[in-house]
This record gives C-alpha cells, structure tokens and sequence, in this order.
C-alpha cells in the first residue's frame, strides 16, 4: 500500500512538475561522453576529435542501470551529443602506430556519482522498508507519550 502511493506520488510529480525541475525525474536512456585525452586524429568531415568514454543511464522515473560503452571519438564543440565509435583491431593499432590516438589508451572508470544516479531506482526502493520502519516507530513511541500523559 505504501510502495503504491509513492508510485503514485512520483508520477504524478513527474507529470506535473514544472520543465525546468524534471532532470532528476527521467524515462529511457541518457548517453554521457567524459574527456579522456586530447587526440590528432580528425573525422571524416575534418573535425576535430577527442577521446572520451560513454555511458549510458537507462532511467524510468530513477536510474534503474548504468552501462559503460566504452572508448568513443567525440567531436570537439558538440557538447559530447556527436561522437564515433573508436576503431578496433587492426585499425586501432594503425591509428595508435601513427601518432593519432595514445597507446596505450588511457584507463578510465565509472565513478561513485554513475553508480549512485545509474541505480537510484533501486537504493530508493531497498530504502522504502527502513523509512516504514522509523515512521512506525515514532508513531507508536508518539502514542506511548500520549498515553502517559
């Protein structure tokens, strides 16, 4: 009864609230390109490229998963909204060997916040239990005082 009316509450917040207050109340997936190393290499249009990692936050009112995609080739000024996949195998290795790309390419890895937002669904889920159970309890301790009283 409880989980089902704060489903209620979250939907309808997420329906009523105004634009501008819905980042944290999000559907589907949302794609993050982080800087990882300046590059030489270009693409194909001539743009210039950095290495960066993306990941993916699938979201249905609270991040319910987190995906790391990997190495990607962002193009510089896009605001990390335009990118391409980083070559593998034999092309990568060309890329590396001519000076265009690092090698090794730079480690890189989620961090505490993607975990935390990328299954927020879930913590606030597993939290629902503890929050009942202090709210009993204050209710009946609240009782117990007005029954001595």
């Amino acid at each position: 009864m409880l989980l089902a009316r704060i489903l209620t509450c979250a939907i309808l917040l997420g329906i009523f609230w105004p634009a501008s207050a819905q980042a944290r109340i999000k559907f589907g997936s949302d794609e993050t390109i982080r800087f990882v190393a300046n590059v030489k290499a270009t693409g194909p249009g001539g743009e210039r490229l950095f290495l960066a990692h993306k990941i993916t936050t699938h979201f249905f009112l609270l991040g319910t998963s987190v995906s790391d995609d990997g190495y990607v080739l962002a193009i510089v000024g896009e605001g990390g909204k335009k990118y391409y996949r980083l070559p593998a195998g034999a092309e990568l290795e060309r890329l590396q060997a001519q000076g265009l790309l690092p090698h090794p390419l730079p480690p890189y890895s989620l961090n505490f916040f993607d975990y935390l937002f990328g299954y927020s669904l879930w913590i606030f889920i597993a939290s629902i239990p503890f929050w009942a159970s202090f709210l009993w309890f204050r209710k009946m301790r609240r009782n117990k005082s007005v029954e001595h009283s």
